[in-house]
This record gives C-alpha cells, sequence and structure tokens, in this order.
C-alpha cells in the first residue's frame, strides 16, 4: 500500500474521528490536513475540489478522493481489509450499522453537542427533540449489545467505529449514559483495541503527520 492516506479535517468533529480512529485502528499512518472552518477554507474553490459539499472530512489515497465519513470507512476497510465483514452478508450487516449510526445516532448527538458549545442555537424544544432522539438511539444500541461484545458480535468493524464516535461525545452533548451499561461497557472494549487513541489525543490541531 505505497500511497499514503491524507485526512482533511478539524479535531473537534466526530466524523472526523471515525475516520482518524478507522487509520489508527487498521495500522495506517496518515498525514492530517487541518481545514480552518472559522476562516472559511472548507468553501473555498482549492478545497471544494476535494470536498464538493465543503464539510469534514475528506480522505485522499492516491486517485481516489471520498468525502462522506461511511463511505471513506467503508474504502478504509476494503483497502487494508480491516474491521469489515467476513463475507458479503457481513459486510452487509456492517453497512446496516454505518446507515444506522448516520441516521438515529450521531445526527442527535453531534447536534446536541454544537448547541452545548455553542456553535448552533436551537430553541428549548428542538434541542429538547435533539436529546430524546440521543436517548433512543443510545437504548437501541444498549440493548443489541447486551447480548454482543461488538455490534456485529465477537468482532469489531467499522460499524463500531461509526457508532463510538458519537458516544464518546455524548458527555460534551449532556448526554448522560449512566443508563446504558452495555453501551459504557462496549465502548471499553473498543478502547481496549490495538492503536485505540481517543479524540484529542488522536486528531491534532494542526496540519501534522500522524504515526501509526
Amino acid at each position: 500500500m505505497a500511497d499514503t492516506f491524507t485526512l482533511h479535517g478539524v479535531f473537534l468533529s466526530g466524523p472526523t474521528y471515525k475516520v482518524g480512529l478507522t487509520l489508527a485502528l487498521s495500522g495506517q499512518s496518515f498525514d492530517y490536513r487541518h481545514v480552518n472552518l472559522a476562516g472559511g477554507e472548507h468553501k473555498s474553490p482549492d478545497y471544494l475540489k476535494i470536498n464538493r459539499y465543503g464539510q469534514v472530512p475528506a480522505l485522499q489515497h492516491g486517485a481516489v478522493t471520498l468525502c462522506q465519513s461511511g463511505a471513506i470507512l467503508e474504502y478504509i476497510a476494503q483497502v487494508t481489509g480491516k474491521l469489515t465483514g467476513k463475507d458479503l452478508a457481513g459486510r452487509a450487516h456492517v453497512h446496516e450499522w454505518l446507515f444506522w449510526d448516520a441516521d438515529a445516532l450521531s445526527p442527535p448527538i453531534f447536534r446536541s453537542r454544537a448547541i452545548v458549545r455553542g456553535m448552533f442555537k436551537a430553541d428549548p424544544a428542538t434541542a429538547e427533540l435533539f436529546q430524546k432522539q440521543a436517548g433512543a438511539a443510545t437504548k437501541t444500541l444498549d440493548a443489541h449489545l447486551e447480548r454482543n461484545q461488538f455490534v456485529m458480535g465477537a468482532e469489531p468493524t467499522i460499524g463500531d467505529v461509526a457508532c463510538y464516535s458519537p458516544c464518546w461525545f455524548a458527555d460534551e452533548a449532556k448526554i448522560d449514559l449512566s443508563s446504558r451499561p452495555n453501551v459504557q461497557a462496549w465502548m471499553r472494549r473498543v478502547e481496549g483495541l490495538k492503536g485505540f487513541k481517543k479524540p484529542y489525543d488522536l486528531l491534532p490541531k494542526e496540519s501534522a503527520k500522524i504515526a501509526a
């Protein structure tokens, strides 16, 4: 795998962390390029050539350029052969978790976190809705993890990475996971994986080379 992975993102971004953590757990070094959102870099013509949506993250690997964290996680798993399902059905089930996270888990947690951090304004009713949605999603995840070590059973996959990121940021979103013991135990198992690093330990505030 001669080509270097280059991750464009922001250290505060949950989706950027999903990509960085997938690379780290896959044993991959990567170049990290900080995108200055405050300065509008994500809307610049040069960056829009990398990410048409003007968002983070984006990944470059040789001739391949990708955006949207779920698609990036799937690509890394395919290229490295790590954190993926063992067969066609297994990979399809991994995709289920990626899609479920993008629909039900990450949005209310990340939006609640943005409200708490003052990056997003919402009326009380909307903020409460996000909290309720987050509670419902973590309840679903907790019930599933009562009988599974990881979301796909005995082995970790990118489905775990996708779901772990919002759960790690739940505290910053003022979402209490104390009533989700199976989620908490699963998070500790993810944190015990080789190569694991928490968000602010993995992603720097400025561009850097991240060693495996």
